[in-house]
C-alpha cells in the first residue's frame, strides 16, 4: 500500500505540482508516488514536508491515524461535525443514527 499515492489521488493532487509547492524535486516525488522509494526508505526530510504539505502529522501519514486514536476518515468527519452548522450537526446526527441500525 503506498498512503502517499492513495492521498494524493484521494485529493486530485499531481504529484510533480505537489512536489514543487513543498520544495522538493519532483523526480524524488515521482519515485515515491510510483512506489519505486518504498515508504520506510523514504527519506525523513521528505516524509516530513509531505506530512506537513498534506496538513498531517509524521504520525498520521505514516500509521494512519492521529494522536487521539482516530485514523484519518475519522477526523475527517469529526472536523466536518465541529464545522457544521446546528442544521448540519442534526443531519450529521440522523445520518449516523440511521447507520447504526
Amino acid at each position: 500500500m503506498n498512503r502517499i499515492k492513495e492521498i494524493l489521488d484521494e485529493r486530485g493532487i499531481k504529484p510533480a505540482v505537489f512536489a514543487r509547492e513543498i520544495g522538493m524535486p519532483p523526480s524524488t516525488m515521482s519515485t515515491i508516488y510510483h512506489g519505486k522509494t518504498a515508504f520506510g526508505n523514504i527519506r525523513v526530510e521528505h516524509f516530513l514536508a509531505i506530512a506537513h504539505g498534506l496538513g498531517m502529522t509524521a504520525d498520521e501519514l505514516y500509521y494512519g491515524t492521529t494522536s487521539d486514536g482516530l485514523d484519518t476518515d475519522e477526523k475527517a468527519l469529526v472536523e466536518m461535525y465541529r464545522d457544521a452548522d446546528d442544521r448540519g450537526k442534526a443531519i450529521i446526527g440522523l445520518v449516523a443514527s440511521e447507520a447504526g441500525k
